[in-house]
């Protein structure tokens, strides 16, 4: 680090994935890609495939190969078909549970019969209550208890209806399996009974089923979600969203008319806010320049540097200059960016407040400006001659992030300076981090360079006297001090025994 120099000349829940076949409870498909074709009755479509041509047919259609043949195929052909696909290795679970969706339609005990004692027989059972819920039910709790949940599982995925209403008469250690069934499909008749059901349950909130209630209907989504207010939940959202950001997203970009005018409706406070935010963000990225302009009419500090910083990140990389012009904006309309935090009212008539530092984008949008050019970013908004500590804040930041990152490149931008209060609060940044780093003769000399000294000199003793007495007692003995500032320097000195 190199030493002052002397100023320069004044210038310018979630859900588990089904069980395995081996515990008896196994989802037939739980990673199937496309829902179960049970038949294709009254299809004027005719197979040309034979049983010997479906068992080579090969490629991206044969699913929809195998389907076709299904229609007309006997039961004959489908044991065929069976006994010939079940020896193949990597089977996909589509066309499994295609064999057992047909194969039951047509005689379910003789395909449970033909996968008896397999690791496949779960699929049987499974395929049954797609066809007869109540029979398999009954069935399997009399003759075979190990596969009632394969069976309950395929209820709640074919027959949601039944479950909701029959839910209670299942087996206790049945009903998980039939709840993972039942939210398998998100495309649900109606999603809103599903998702009552699930939290009465102590489900909590499905993203899948809200998601599709949201498109069909984003008004009730809308209300549903402030009745309901659901909190725990066994389900992840895989985006990290909450539930009305997802609520948002998705009516923003589906219908964007009934999306404003959800926020013409929406009194003020934080759903209000979070609806404009969302609206600002897309708009931020088909017309920017519209974005930017709409931000004269914000008046909350805290949302207008969120919105500016936004702004500057989305230039950034494709116009740096565009960036840096926004982002002096920012600190032109509001100097203490940095240094806001959130301030609530309270019912009672008190209000609370916490966080600093200015808002995550703010915090994002500085360190990437730092990294691109920290001289123009420092020089974004200096404090005025005299500006109080709060002024001077974003200021204080930024001269502290620049020592942390690249002390040699702030010294050499402090020698250039002129003797001004920016000079001598950029000091402050640089005796802090020789502080930090034990370097305590190089912060006392970088304190005695500062206009203002005093105050620094303090601190580089304070710290000094902590780590190293005797070193600090050595200097202040050659030191030329006021006698007033060397009494006053004492407070941090511990005594020595006589």
């Amino acid at each position: 680090m190199s030493s002052p120099a002397a100023a320069a000349p004044a210038a310018g829940g979630a859900i588990s994935s089904a069980p395995t076949a081996a515990d008896g409870a196994a989802s037939s498909s739980p990673g199937a890609k496309v829902k179960p074709m049970s038949h294709m009755a009254g299809s004027a479509l005719k197979s040309k495939d034979t049983l010997e041509s479906i068992k080579t047919a090969e490629g991206p259609d044969l699913y929809s190969r195998v389907a076709l043949w299904m229609v007309d195929a006997s039961e004959e052909d489908l044991k065929g078909f069976w006994d010939h696909y079940r020896q193949k290795e990597n089977r996909e679970n589509d066309i499994n549970d295609l064999i057992f969706i047909n194969w039951t339609r047509i005689n379910p005990q003789g395909a449970i019969a033909a996968a008896k004692g397999t690791p496949d027989e779960h699929y049987a059972w499974w395929a049954w209550a797609c066809h007869d819920p109540e029979t398999a039910l009954a069935t399997a709790k009399a003759s075979n208890p190990d596969r009632v949940n394969n069976v309950t599982w395929g209820i709640g995925e074919f027959h949601p209806d039944w479950l909701l209403e029959h839910f209670e008469e299942l087996p206790e250690n049945s009903r998980n399996n039939a709840l993972q069934g039942l939210v398998k499909w998100d495309d649900r008749a109606d999603p809103e009974k599903i998702l009552n059901f699930l939290l009465e349950n102590d489900r909590g909130l499905h993203p899948g089923l809200f998601k599709v209630l949201a498109m069909r209907d984003p008004w009730t989504a809308l209300e549903w979600l402030q009745e309901k207010k659901p909190q725990g939940r066994l389900y992840s959202y895989a985006d990290g969203r909450d539930p009305m950001g997802m609520l948002l997203d998705t009516v923003s970009k589906q219908d964007p008319e009934v999306f404003k005018r959800m926020i013409d409706q929406t009194p003020s406070g934080e759903l209000k806010r979070q609806m404009e935010t969302v609206l600002f963000n897309q708009q931020l990225e088909s017309d920017p320049e519209a974005a930017v302009a709409a931000l004269k009419d914000i008046k909350a500090p805290l949302v207008l540097t969120e919105r500016y910083s936004k702004a500057a990140m989305h230039y950034l990389a494709s116009d740096p200059d565009r960036a840096f012009e926004l982002a002096r904006q920012m600190l032109d309309e509001c100097p203490t960016a940095m240094n806001l935090n959130m301030r609530v009212e309270l019912g009672n008539g008190g209000s609370t407040t916490w966080g600093s530092g200015g808002s995550r984008e703010l915090q994002n949008l500085m360190a990437a400006l730092m990294a691109k050019d920290p001289e123009r970013t420092v020089t974004l908004h200096l404090p005025a001659e005299g500006a109080s500590y709060a002024e001077s804040s974003t200021f204080y930041n930024l001269t502290g992030q620049w020592a942390e990152n690249d002390i040699d490149g702030l010294v050499n931008w402090v020698n250039k300076q002129p003797e001004s209060d920016v000079r001598d609060r950029a000091i402050n940044a640089i005796v802090n981090k020789s502080i930090q780093e034990q370097d305590y003769e190089s912060a006392m000399e970088w304190a005695q360079s500062s206009a203002k000294p005093n105050t620094a000199i303090h601190n580089v003793v304070a710290n000094w006297a902590s780590r190293d007495p005797e070193g600090v007692r050595a200097w202040m003995d050659s030191a030329e001090l006021s006698e007033k500032l060397a009494k006053d320097l004492q407070q941090y000195i511990p005594k020595q025994n006589p």
